[in-house]
């Protein structure tokens, strides 16, 4: 399964912002969550915006 598959289920989820909003208030570091993941290798803060990208 590749990341871009699992940000597209996101797109029409109902609770997309609850997901995000519980990845970020549990520190969750892999995966996708909310219709965004990771900029892996980018030796930053997980969580920093510019991290993310949303694409859902």
């Amino acid at each position: 399964m590749s990341v871009e598959w699992a940000k597209s289920r996101c797109r029409d989820c109902p609770v997309i912002d609850q997901c995000l909003r519980y990845a970020l208030d549990h520190n969750e570091i892999y995966g996708v969550w909310g219709g965004m993941a990771a900029a892996w290798g980018s030796g930053g803060d997980p969580f920093d915006s510019t991290t993310f990208r949303r694409t859902a």
